[in-house]
C-alpha cells in the first residue's frame, strides 16, 4: 500500500499553464484515502509562494508544506555541514531564501565556505567571475540541481543550473556536488519526514534522468508518465527503468493498493 506520492509538476500534473485532465480528481482521491502527496521540483529560481500561486491559478488548493524543492534540500545540506558564510549565485528569490539561514558574502575579500549555484535567470558575468574566484581560493562548490536545460512553453528550452555549473567547472576544474534530483536526498528526506518505509513511497514524473532516477537511487518504486518529456523510445534505451509506465497520472489508481 502506497502512503506517499512524490509528484513532479511540469509535464506530470500540468504543461505550461494547462492542468492535465483528471489531476484535481486524483488529488481529491488521495486526500480522501489519507494518502500523502508532495510536489517536488528541481527548479531553484522561484520561491514556494510562486509555486503556491501557480498551483492555485490552476485550481489546486495547496500550502507550503505540500512542496519540497532543491532549495529545501540545499538548505538542509548546508545546515548539516554547519556552513555559515556562502556566496550564492541565484535569483533574488533564491538569495532571499539563503539569507534566512546563512551570511551571504559578495566581495572578493570575503572568505565563504561554499559557493552555492542555483538556476539563475539573472546570471551575469560578474557572478561567474566571483564564483570562480572563491572556488579557486578554497570555497567548496555545490549546486541545487544538475538539469542542463529548463523547458519553456512552445517546446523551447533555456539553460538551467547544470549548464551554468559547467561554465564554472570548465574554468576551475572543480565539479560541484549536485543536491537535487537525481540524487536520492529529496525522496529520502520525505520518507523520513512521513515516517514510512521505502516500499510505501512512489515517485511520479516525466523525466527519466531526474524524476525516475531520484526514486531509483532512493530505492523506491517509480512511475514514468508519457505526458511530458520522456517517450517509450527513451525508456527502452535507458539504463534506469521505471517500475511502472503509464500514459498519464490518471492511471495511478490501480497502483495505489499494491
Amino acid at each position: 500500500m502506497k502512503k506517499l506520492i512524490c509528484f513532479d509538476m511540469d509535464g506530470t500534473l500540468y504543461l505550461g499553464n494547462q492542468l492535465f485532465p483528471g489531476v484535481k480528481e486524483l488529488l481529491k482521491y488521495l486526500k480522501e484515502h489519507k494518502i500523502n502527496y508532495v510536489f517536488i521540483t528541481n527548479n531553484s529560481s522561484k520561491n514556494i509562494n510562486t509555486y503556491i500561486s501557480k498551483m492555485k491559478s490552476l485550481g489546486i488548493d495547496c500550502v507550503k508544506e505540500d512542496f519540497y524543492t532543491s532549495v529545501d534540500v540545499t538548505t538542509k545540506y548546508l545546515l548539516q555541514e554547519k556552513a555559515k558564510k556562502i556566496y550564492a549565485v541565484g535569483t533574488q528569490d533564491f538569495n532571499k531564501e539563503m539569507a534566512k539561514d546563512f551570511i551571504l558574502v559578495d566581495q572578493k575579500t570575503d572568505n565563504p565556505e561554499y559557493v552555492v549555484l542555483a538556476f539563475d535567470r539573472e546570471l551575469n558575468y560578474t557572478k561567474l567571475e566571483k564564483a570562480v574566484w572563491f572556488i579557486e581560493n578554497g570555497a567548496k562548490f555545490i549546486a541545487t540541481n544538475p538539469d542542463l536545460r529548463c523547458p519553456e512553453e512552445g517546446g523551447r528550452y533555456v539553460p538551467d543550473c547544470g549548464s551554468m555549473a559547467k561554465l564554472i567547472t570548465d574554468t576551475t576544474g572543480v565539479l560541484p556536488k549536485f543536491l537535487g534530483k537525481p540524487a536520492p536526498d529529496m525522496i529520502l528526506d520525505l520518507i523520513e519526514k512521513f515516517g514510512i518505509e521505502k516500499n510505501e513511497a512512489l515517485v511520479v514524473g516525466d523525466r527519466l534522468y531526474t524524476d525516475i532516477a531520484s526514486g531509483y537511487n532512493a530505492g523506491v518504486d517509480t512511475l514514468a508518465v508519457l505526458s511530458g518529456e520522456c517517450t517509450m523510445e527513451d525508456i527502452d534505451s535507458s539504463v534506469i527503468k521505471p517500475t511502472y509506465i503509464r500514459r498519464d497520472v490518471t492511471k495511478i489508481y490501480e497502483l495505489l493498493g499494491e
